[in-house]
């Protein structure tokens, strides 16, 4: 599928700590390559934050589909 600069999508983000389950996160695509998209994305406290993904693990965001936030920026 190809994707262009501007497109809501989701984000299927993988923990890099072990046995974590998959993250979604909402995101748009800034930026298309030959290999990967840059996207950007947003935490808990509304920072943007860009992050360069391949295209397999990003789909379009459904219409319906609530806001989800990046997980790595939490504080606990």
């Amino acid at each position: 599928m190809q994707f262009a600069p501007g497109q809501s999508i989701v984000w299927m983000y993988q923990p890099r700590a072990p046995a974590q389950p998959c993250v979604l996160v909402d995101g748009e695509v800034v930026q298309c390559g030959s290999l990967r998209a840059r996207i950007r994305v947003w935490n808990a406290q509304g920072i943007p934050l860009m992050r360069w993904v391949k295209p397999e693990k990003f789909r379009l965001k459904q219409p319906d589909e609530p806001r989800y936030f990046y997980p790595g920026s939490l504080k606990r």
